[in-house]
């Protein structure tokens, strides 16, 4: 009712309608995924599709300045992963739910090491975070990064999250900032009844950014 009537959730009109996109998708996909949990992993969401309008919408400032080309005081494509961790964690850090931001966790699953962990009333969830400079589509991203994540799912509560760090040359405009965060899905490798399916969302954050005026041709 408070964001009904205040505001929107994410802060953005369009946030709020990637966010009850992907809840949607969820509600889809993972029918019985509801309760606590649920409401836990959509909190975590919601700041991290605020986190992405803002690198689009904000000032270029300590906080997303590595974002942009090095003509323009960014990193360009020497961007590196470190990079997008601080920057997400200090996002975090501002929200209503930094107590269960953790960075960079040694052993936790499988022996692997995962980017960012969020714990909050004994739910757990994973965020890997990957940079590229390869051409982006669903199926590369599915096959190049999604198992990994995968490991670090499947002993805690169905959902993790991958973002990916895009330093392509910005030489085509970039998709609706919508298309950018999706659910997606790896076949499991036992052929079990499969009640409890592990899902990533997914979400690529545009770097190596030119400004729009670069994109000028006038004379």
């Amino acid at each position: 009712m408070h964001s009904r009537d205040f505001g929107y959730i994410t802060g953005f009109d369009v946030g709020e309608e990637i966010f009850y996109n992907l809840n949607q998708s969820i509600s889809t996909m993972l029918p019985n995924y509801k309760g606590e949990k649920l409401q836990v992993f959509l909190q975590i969401m919601e700041e991290i599709i605020r986190y992405l309008v803002l690198t689009v919408r904000y000032k270029r400032d300590d906080m997303f300045g590595f974002l942009y080309t090095e003509e323009r005081g960014g990193k360009g494509n020497k961007a590196s992963e470190q990079d997008l961790q601080d920057s997400l964690l200090k996002h975090f850090h501002y929200s209503g739910i930094a107590y269960g931001a953790t960075e960079e966790v040694n052993n936790f699953a499988d022996g692997g090491r995962i980017d960012i962990v969020y714990s909050i009333n004994n739910y757990t969830f994973p965020i890997e975070l990957k940079k590229t400079k390869q051409k982006i589509t669903d199926e590369s991203i599915k096959q190049k990064y999604l198992e990994q994540v995968h490991s670090y799912v499947y002993s805690y509560q169905q959902l993790g999250i991958f973002v990916l760090l895009d330093l392509n040359e910005k030489d085509k405009p970039v998709n609706d900032v919508r298309d950018l965060v999706y659910l997606d899905h790896l076949e499991p490798l036992y052929e079990l009844k499969n009640q409890y399916p592990d899902y990533i969302a997914v979400v690529i954050i545009p770097g190596n950014k030119p400004l729009p005026s670069d994109k000028s041709t006038y004379s």
